[in-house]
């Protein structure tokens, strides 16, 4: 599992199958473990899998920045 940094939040990522590839990423805020939300990305090789789940969890970090039930969650 890799951790990457989006916006006000950390992605979690997992990497399963053997072509094509799935990435299932999962937000959480920075200073806690709590699943906020989830996303999937899929490519024909483990590299495209992780760059479609990171694009994909880049986008849902802004809107969750935007939103204001997930204020509490930014410092």
């Amino acid at each position: 599992m890799n951790t990457f940094y989006a916006g006000h939040f950390n992605v979690d990522i997992e990497i399963t199958g053997d072509g094509p590839f799935v990435a299932r990423g999962t937000l959480r805020p920075l200073w806690s473990q709590e699943p906020l939300r989830s996303v999937l990305g899929q490519g024909a090789t483990e590299a495209e899998a992780v760059a479609a789940a990171r694009e994909l969890a880049n986008a849902a970090a802004t809107e969750m920045s935007l939103m204001e039930r997930y204020r509490r969650y930014i410092d």
